[in-house]
């Protein structure tokens, strides 16, 4: 018996980096056709540990396979001209668009909202980023441990007095923002 799964017929191209491979990690769970776009090199994220095997190669990445699963992948580079021509034909198929470059990132190299609406009226174009879209941080660089402790999680960390410090291994800020960015897309 064949079942239908959640998302299915629902394609998601991402675009992100570790503020939101979650959110296409769960989408594909739920049954969209998610593609993993990484620019020609390699996504950065392709180079953090654990690694299998205690062997430090972007082919085995733990952090990478668990949070790309459900996923398949495209090089491309979507700073050149024949990258974004194919970008334009991908996103000509796709419902949702997932993000996380600095704000203006996409405008500046043709790919912005205005842009993309005009290939599809209605894409969905989902920004993960750590202070937003405008506003007075919108450019300021985060990490995880910024993100847990402007959130509050860092507060019931450590000690009082001392430096704030980082839930476990993986970036549990990031894994929220992921979270938050798929049931925000669909």
């Amino acid at each position: 018996m064949e079942t239908e799964s959640l998302l299915e017929g629902c394609r998601v191209l991402d675009l992100t980096d570790e503020k939101g491979l979650f959110a296409g990690k769960i989408l594909g769970d739920f049954g969209a056709d998610v593609i993993k776009i990484e620019k020609p090199g390699g996504d950065a994220v392709r180079r953090f540990g654990p690694f299998y095997a205690g062997s430090e190669d972007p082919e085995k990445s733990l952090f990478w396979f668990a949070t790309n699963t459900s996923k398949r992948g495209i090089t491309l580079d979507i700073e050149k001209s024949e990258g974004q021509a194919i970008f334009r034909k991908l996103a000509e198929t796709a419902d949702v668009i997932l993000e996380s470059f600095k704000p203006g990132y996409l405008d500046g190299i043709g790919l912005g909202y205005a842009e993309l609406v005009k290939i599809k009226p209605d894409i969905i174009l989902n920004s993960i980023t750590g202070f937003g879209q405008t506003g007075p941080y919108a450019q300021y660089e985060t990490t995880d441990l910024v993100g847990a402790a402007m959130g509050g999680l860092a507060r019931i960390l450590g000690d009082l007095g001392s430096a704030p410090v980082r839930m476990g291994y993986v970036s549990q800020a990031h894994f929220h923002a992921g979270i938050a960015g798929a049931m925000s897309s669909v």
